[in-house]
């Protein structure tokens, strides 16, 4: 792109007040959350060996694992 055009470029972006998204933004919050995703997953795994696999509180474990992982990443990040 010469520079009139990719002044006129800037310009319209400016104007239309669009700004792209950057990609590694959009690749660095998937791959955020496949993170907190798995985290979760193995938590909720040790819940369940922990009380033997007892069938009937998968989901119980799960949103347990998630409140404290997102508790954990909450502390993390106020201080």
């Amino acid at each position: 792109m010469d520079s009139s055009k990719a002044s006129k470029h800037s310009k319209a972006i400016k104007k239309n007040s669009v700004r792209p998204i950057p990609v590694s933004s959009v690749g660095s919050k998937q791959e955020s959350n496949e993170d907190r995703l798995y985290q979760i997953a193995v938590s909720a795994y040790y819940k369940a060996e922990a009380r033997g696999y007892d069938p009937g509180h998968e989901i119980q474990d799960w949103l347990e694992a998630e409140a404290e992982i997102d508790k954990s990443e909450q502390l993390k990040y106020s201080h």
